[in-house]
């Protein structure tokens, strides 16, 4: 009797202590997913991460009662293209964004905005959001803070001087900064946008697996990462837009989605001064668009 009894002991606790383990990783896995891709300047990371704490409890019960993490809100998805503009591949994916009647956020490096200045003004013209993504797509790892600035600015200064707009948000080379790097970001008043799904234009060539891993276990609120010099995204963009609003998503800029969501991305503050770059500054090498093994976004 006692062995029994010490039998169902364990297996009790066995069993309580699985449930927990299961809950737990589900718990964490709902709050990665209810993080907001995007910091603001005026939030803490701290303050940052609470919200997906509170987010996630809801997003699990809604899952387990649903099978959908968040029934309650819109289906809503921010398409975002990195490192252009480019001469060949960006015309193309604005021809089929026009036709989709699809608006989207395109995070431009400064030199090839003076580089192609019809191009970015074009996509302003066609209603997309044109957002920061360096001055030479340098990565924080190679840059002192103070070259990370310098980065910022430059890219910053390149768009209001060819499209007259003043981007609200800033996506780093490679998809990470440090703690300090987010810092100075939010002292420039940017807010910092990163991506919630890689479908991996840069290395996978087939439309029909680019559209899968696009869209898979999407929640709502989602910021699709994609490249502008990517042939790949190109060739998928169609099916990938018919996908996702056969599911019942809308697409929308990251400003809208952050209106949508109730927390609107502050405007970039009025500078009397951008400063140009350093003697020793002049001619910095190009950072590498192509992922690399420490990139966030990397394979």
């Amino acid at each position: 009797m006692k062995r029994k009894r010490r039998f169902l002991v364990a297996l009790f606790s066995l069993l309580t202590l699985t449930g927990a383990l299961i809950l737990a990783v589900s718990f964490r896995y709902f709050y990665k997913r209810e993080l907001l891709p995007w910091l603001p300047p005026n939030q803490s990371l701290w303050s940052w991460r609470l919200d997906g704490l509170e987010r996630a409890p809801q997003a699990l019960f809604d899952f387990l009662q649903y099978k959908d993490s968040d029934c309650s809100r819109k289906k809503l998805i921010a398409l975002t293209f990195d490192d252009g503009p480019y001469p060949l591949y960006t015309p193309l994916l604005l021809d089929i964004l026009k036709h989709y009647k699809v608006k989207a956020t395109f995070f431009v490096v400064g030199i090839h905005v003076r580089e192609f200045p019809a191009l970015s003004r074009q996509i302003v013209a066609d209603g997309h959001e044109i957002a920061n993504h360096t001055n030479r797509h340098r990565r924080e790892r190679d840059l002192s803070q103070a070259e990370l600035r310098g980065e910022i600015l430059g890219c910053e200064q390149a768009i209001l001087d060819v499209t007259g707009q003043r981007p609200r948000c800033f996506r780093p080379a490679g998809g990470f900064l440090t703690d300090e790097g987010i810092q100075t970001v939010q002292n420039l008043g940017y807010t910092s946008c990163n991506a919630t799904v890689n479908p991996g234009d840069w290395w996978q060539r087939d439309p029909d697996m680019l559209i899968r891993s696009s869209y898979r276990g999407r929640s709502r609120e989602g910021v699709t990462l994609m490249h502008s010099g990517a042939l790949g995204i190109v060739r998928a963009l169609p099916g990938y837009i018919n996908a996702l609003k056969a599911k019942g998503f809308e697409f929308v800029t990251l400003s809208e989605l952050a209106q949508e969501v109730g927390r609107p991305l502050p405007e970039l503050p009025k500078r009397t001064h951008i400063p140009g770059p350093s003697v020793e500054d002049q001619n910095p090498g190009l950072g590498s668009p192509i992922p690399e093994a420490d990139d966030e976004y990397a394979p």
